[in-house]
């Protein structure tokens, strides 16, 4: 039983032509609510370790499913320690305080069955602070890089990860598990372009490093994509069959990938089929932000990225490789990705873990 809060942005009309729109999601804990409810998590992930590194056609999700019966009973039990009402009244506070700032018109209701407190600007851009299992959430509408460079970034950080911290929530970096930090790409920026979107996709999926490491190595909120030889397999004969058929269906691509990609995967795709919510990728990939600079520097990396992959006028090709798993490889795959993408990969050392951080200089010496 997981409690969590989590600070959501939403989307609205705040659209900049041309540019792509992201939305955040960023997560907070409270120690009270934490070691509690991650009791239960932890076992599970005890479980799994072994098999998950010794065995290339694991999947975790599969394994949890069979062992449900041994899991739900440790659930049962920590259920009454997790108490979701104390952090449901640590959110209320932090949303009346930002309330107090007379900054936002306040809106309540509920999000996931839970209290959602949704904060609304004068130009309809919000943010909503909610709570997912034992987190604080934080969700927001999608706009540009730009924008959150200016003002809209400048907000954030003062009137949630500030206030946040200064209310006894922490953004969660001491273990894999629990620290997530997803990012959300508009797809309507990929609508005159599918060649574009395909490439993103097989792009990431051929990064097997983001899921296995440099941005994130949690497998149960953000399990990789191709850690199975199965389903390396299986996406290779979806990208083929797409690249080879006469008349190309970007929207049944999707179905068919998403139809392996489950929810907790490293890369959503749920939300550009379902048509309930804003279309959406959803790129699971990522540790939790601890501030507006983190983020800024992970978006602004994908600004460059899709810069990069639509000076490309063919398909690229899906590698279908294992997951490479030495850290100084990782991070040379890494540090070409972000030179590619024109930026600079001295940017993103205070983003890594300590162990890629003690291969960092020799890999910039590196050819």
């Amino acid at each position: 039983m997981r409690i969590f809060l989590i600070i959501v942005i939403f989307y609205t009309s705040l659209n900049v032509q041309g540019q792509m729109r992201y939305g955040p999601e960023f997560e907070f804990r409270h120690p009270n609510q934490f070691y509690a409810g991650t009791s239960c998590m932890l076992a599970l992930h005890l479980l799994h370790a072994a098999y998950y590194y010794s065995s290339d056609d694991y999947d975790f999700h599969t394994y949890i499913s069979v062992n449900f019966a041994m899991i739900m009973p440790l659930s049962v039990m920590l259920v009454p320690f997790c108490s979701g009402y104390a952090l449901s009244k640590r959110i209320e506070t932090l949303a009346n305080k930002i309330a107090n700032l007379d900054y936002y018109e306040l809106h309540k209701s509920e999000y996931r069955g839970e209290p959602s407190y949704r904060f609304v600007d004068k130009r309809g851009w919000s943010f909503r602070l909610t709570q997912d299992a034992d987190a604080l959430e934080v969700l927001a509408d999608p706009v540009t890089t730009d924008q959150y460079k200016g003002e809209i970034g400048e907000r954030l950080q003062k009137q949630v990860f500030d206030l946040a911290e200064e209310s006894g929530f922490h953004v969660h970096r001491k273990t894999e598990y629990f620290s997530q930090g997803h990012i959300n790409l508009d797809l309507n920026f990929f609508k005159e372009n599918p060649l574009l979107l395909r490439n993103f996709i097989v792009d990431q999926l051929n990064h097997s490093e983001f899921a296995n490491g440099v941005l994130s190595n949690d497998q149960y909120n953000a399990e990789s994509l191709v850690k199975s030889s199965k389903k390396r397999n299986k996406i290779a004969k979806i990208i083929q069959s797409y690249d080879e058929a006469e008349s190309r269906d970007i929207t049944v691509f999707m179905k068919e990938l998403n139809s392996l990609f489950h929810k907790m995967s490293q890369l959503g795709l749920r939300h550009t089929v379902d048509n309930k919510t804003s279309a959406r990728i959803e790129v699971r990939a990522h540790r939790a932000q601890r501030d507006m600079n983190e983020f800024i520097k992970l978006i602004d990396l994908y600004d460059g990225r899709l810069e990069y992959l639509m000076t490309l006028k063919s398909p690229i090709e899906f590698e279908n490789k294992a997951v490479e798993k030495d850290p100084k490889k990782q991070l040379i795959r890494f540090r070409n990705y972000v030179e590619e993408s024109q930026k600079n990969f001295n940017d993103f050392y205070e983003i890594l873990p300590e162990k890629y951080q003690q291969h960092f200089c020799s890999t910039l010496m590196s050819s």
